[in-house]
């Protein structure tokens, strides 16, 4: 489900991942798709500061 959510709504998912966060359902996460966007989002700011 979590790879169709992804690919589908990202805003959902989202705030899906969040919310699991919050209640500490970390069993429940989309360990990958979560640590590829993290990577990324480190990766944006990053990029911004060398500008």
């Amino acid at each position: 489900m979590n790879n169709i959510l992804y690919e589908k709504d990202f805003y959902t998912w989202a705030h899906q991942q969040s919310d699991l966060l919050r209640q500490e359902k970390f069993d429940q996460l989309d360990l990958s798709h979560l640590i590829e966007e993290l990577t990324d989002l480190g990766n944006r700011h990053y990029d911004v500061i060398l500008d």
